[in-house]
């Protein structure tokens, strides 16, 4: 099995949006909604790819 993708994203329209595609494409989504929440998914999912918002409500995508 593959690690999952992780998607950070506060927006929750876009988060079902792409989870929806990547599910239907057989990939396992985790979504984080703040840069905080994404980084503690970064340690405990080991995702293989990392979908990231530059303008989250704690910080921008760019510092992490």
């Amino acid at each position: 099995m593959t690690a999952p993708i992780l998607y950070v994203e506060d927006e929750e329209d876009y988060q079902i949006l792409v989870k929806r595609i990547l599910s239907r494409a057989g990939l396992e989504v985790v979504i984080a909604d703040t840069g905080a929440e994404g980084l503690a998914a970064l340690e405990r999912e080991r995702p293989s790819l990392l979908i990231l918002d530059i303008n989250l409500p704690d910080t921008d995508g760019y510092a992490i």
